[in-house]
Formats: C-alpha cells, structure tokens, sequence
C-alpha cells in the first residue's frame, strides 16, 4: 500500500523519483521506529520537548521532507 502511494505521489510530481521500495523503506523504518518506542514507553522519562502526536507530526514532516522533489 505504501508503494503504490508513492507511486502515485511520483507520478504526481510530489516525490522525488527513486525506488519507491526504497522511499517506503525509510518511511516505514520511521514510524515503525517511533511507534515501538512509545509502544515500550521508552520515550517517558526521557524530557522531550513535544508530546507523542507533536513527536509523531514532525517525523511525519521530516520523512515527508527527505521523500519531497527539490
């Protein structure tokens, strides 16, 4: 499912061109990432300056921005 949105947002012109299996990669290896750690509670205690969707929000702007046609 992951793929075929990148395709269509490289065919839209939204995403840089590249291996899309490669771009959903990085995007799953993301989410996956920070979801486990809030799964675990690893990010309690840890004195963050944001809150977990304020966390999920800026990962979501941070892959977006790697994925982004410059």
């Amino acid at each position: 499912m992951l793929v075929t949105a990148l395709e269509s947002c490289q065919a839209a012109g939204l995403v840089a061109e590249g291996d899309v299996r490669v771009q959903a990669m990085f995007a799953w290896s993301g989410v996956h990432g920070l979801s486990t750690l809030a799964v675990e509670n690893q990010l309690e205690g840890k004195s963050l300056p944001l809150g977990p969707a304020d966390i999920a929000d800026a990962l979501t702007d941070h892959i977006y921005t790697g994925l982004r046609r410059g």
